[in-house]
């Protein structure tokens, strides 16, 4: 097959130095074999197709063999929906994105994992490399957030154990579909002393809420404070105009945004071609001040307005299927406490 460095041999010289710079960046071997599969990544992500359109739409523009078929929907259906493709044999999904759950799930638990490594990941810090079949070029915060009409900065709370005081009751929210930052929790303060603090928070009358409607309020003003609020979310909403302000709180717990490609997988060429992408500076830059995700690749500025709750001498606590703790059992736990 002639290759693709030959072919633009034909097509000038703007041509011929585009592709040489793509193959400093990828494998040109890569590139073929990403040529000779069916066009189409098959994606399976709980936000749909356009919360990564700018990274769908930049890959694309430099691959335009390829497409992308983005599957949404809740976390379990999708999971659920390729271990049914697996065992039937008629695998479609070729990159789960999501977070220890599924990981737990695909991974852990069925083994189905499995994808070529991207050469650039070996650059990222260690702090952001994690052991699994996944791969980690982005990862979000959970932050307590207030509305800044209603709360001043040096009012707002910094920790859970000051929402449990008597001032805050009735006056905090809790996102009831952030399963994740509960069980991040937990294993940040351990088992016991977790629980004492969750306890401590039903017991203070909060309002309890699933996805954008509690930054709805928080954003009118029905609710002054919200306790873990999702990075991207909130600041999509400080950039829109809402008056919503993120505490600096000693700690955060974080996750990292796992992209998980499946072993037989119809397209691995292509999937190995978009892993290797989303370290690269253009796309980086994309997931932080498009996306609003935390980068990963050094010299790649953060999102705005996380740079101070995100500063040096704030902690970062990584929640990952090594320390989700049982998937079943952390959410009825969940459930017990808040949902009645």
């Amino acid at each position: 097959m002639t290759s693709t460095i030959q072919r633009t041999l034909l097509a000038g010289p703007l041509a011929l130095a585009a592709a040489l710079a793509q193959a400093e960046t990828y494998d040109p071997a890569l590139v073929e074999a990403a040529q000779a599969e069916d066009g189409t990544i098959s994606y399976y992500f709980i936000l749909g197709a356009e919360a990564n359109r700018p990274l769908y739409d930049a890959f694309s523009a430099q691959f335009p063999f390829i497409d992308f078929e983005v599957t949404g929907g809740d976390p379990l259906s999708l999971v659920e929906k390729i271990l049914n493709e697996n065992a039937s044999g008629q695998p479609i999904a070729d990159i789960l994105q999501g977070g220890p759950m599924e990981d737990g799930i695909i991974n852990v638990q069925n083994g189905i994992g499995g994808f070529t490594r991207p050469r650039a990941e070996v650059d990222v810090p260690e702090e952001f490399k994690f052991p699994g079949e996944y791969i980690v070029p982005d990862y979000f915060t959970f932050h307590i957030a207030y509305n800044t009409n209603l709360v001043s900065a040096e009012d707002a709370p910094l920790t859970l154990e000051e929402l449990t005081e008597p001032e805050w009751a009735g006056r905090f929210g809790i996102d009831l579909e952030q399963i994740d930052w509960f069980a991040g929790m937990l294993a940040y303060y351990g088992e016991e002393r977790g629980i004492e603090i969750f306890e401590a928070l039903a017991a203070n009358d909060p309002v309890l809420f699933a996805g954008a409607q509690g930054y709805e309020q928080m954003a009118a003003g029905g609710l002054p404070v919200v306790a873990n609020t999702f990075s991207a979310l909130t600041v999509d909403y400080i950039e829109r105009g809402a008056p919503i302000g993120i505490a600096v709180s000693p700690f955060v717990i974080a996750q990292p945004d796992l992209y998980i490609g499946v072993a037989n997988s119809n397209n691995p060429a292509s999937t190995a071609l978009f892993f290797e992408f989303l370290f690269t500076p253009e796309a980086q830059e994309i997931l932080a001040q498009e996306v609003y995700k935390n980068p990963v690749v050094p010299g790649v500025a953060q999102p705005p307005h996380l740079e101070e709750a995100l500063g040096p001498e704030v902690e970062k606590f990584f929640v990952t299927s090594q320390n989700w703790g049982d998937f079943e059992g952390r959410i009825d736990l969940f459930q017990s406490l808040f949902v009645q």
